[in-house]
């Protein structure tokens, strides 16, 4: 089924298009492949956001980062790569600022939570990929390893998800908000979660990726791999992806800089100072 779609023009002949993706419970992880996937466990996302049809492109980071575009070779249409997670929270708060009057009303522009990314990558489906099992299944949506002949390639060639989201495999690895944790999933069935992870696992400073590259294997682009990588380094393979969702502007209440590597982690703004009705997205899941 098509979801409503949002498009912000960003510069001259420079658009972001987004789909609404709807609140509603998923089934998160995955059994017998890595520890770090299990258990499964359902994750409810209790309000509507939306997700952008792409990763960031070359020709989209380059109109708030036009230096930036040394660090690879320019291809418009070609997913942002080498691409650090403070690089992708500043090109966020950049693009918030400009773009604040032409969005939804009540929402911002984010990084994803991994939650959110895999639940929009699934789409409703349960399998490996949105488009099924099997490595047949994965050609027709990603660009991997066995069909990349080795680079990225340009956005939204491959087909998309039932919820019009493309490249959710393959391409290049995205970054989300969260902070790396081995063990959360763990955790989160004991109970509900009050906020966000936003601070590290004592002694590490990695931040999670999501959907895997064109130099990764199938195992590694499937909706429920996760990986991981400190904040500041250059990943050939990474870009990023945005959403809307419910809340206050990146901008303005809520900042979080990466800090030196061997510091635990980084900072952000308490549950408690997030202001009545905008707080969803700090006590964002309840766990089953």
């Amino acid at each position: 089924m098509s979801r409503p779609r949002h498009v912000v023009t960003i510069a001259k002949g420079v658009e972001l298009a987004f789909r609404l993706i709807p609140a509603g419970p998923f089934r998160m992880g995955q059994r017998g492949i890595r520890a770090d996937e299990e258990p499964v466990h359902t994750v409810i996302i209790p309000y509507s956001f939306w997700m952008a049809e792409t990763p960031v492109t070359q020709a989209q980071y380059k109109a708030f980062n036009p230096q930036h575009e040394n660090h690879f070779n320019y291809q418009p249409t070609c997913p942002a790569e080498s691409i650090t997670w403070p690089d992708a929270r500043k090109y966020v708060q950049a693009i918030d600022r400009h773009c604040r009057a032409t969005l939804p009303i009540g929402y911002r522009i984010a990084l994803p939570l991994e939650a959110e990314w895999e639940y929009a990558c699934r789409a409703g489906t349960t399998t490996k990929y949105h488009s099924g099992d099997g490595e047949s299944a994965l050609d027709n949506v990603a660009w991997y390893d066995k069909n990349s002949g080795s680079s990225t390639h340009p956005v939204a060639e491959k087909d998309p998800n039932a919820w019009g989201l493309y490249d959710m495999h393959g391409n290049v690895w995205e970054w989300c908000e969260d902070a790396w944790d081995p063990d959360a999933y763990k955790r989160r069935v004991l109970g509900y979660c009050a906020e966000r992870n936003w601070k590290a696992a004592a002694g590490d400073s990695r931040l999670v990726l999501r959907g895997g590259s064109w130099d990764d294997s199938a195992t590694d682009c499937r909706a429920e791999s996760r990986d991981r990588s400190h904040s500041v380094y250059w990943l050939g393979f990474g870009g990023f992806r945005l959403v809307l969702v419910p809340g206050p502007p990146a901008s303005g209440s809520e900042t979080r800089t990466a800090e030196p590597e061997g510091r635990a982690g980084v900072r952000g703004k308490s549950v408690e100072a997030v202001p009545e009705g905008v707080r969803g997205r700090k006590a964002w899941w309840k766990i089953f």
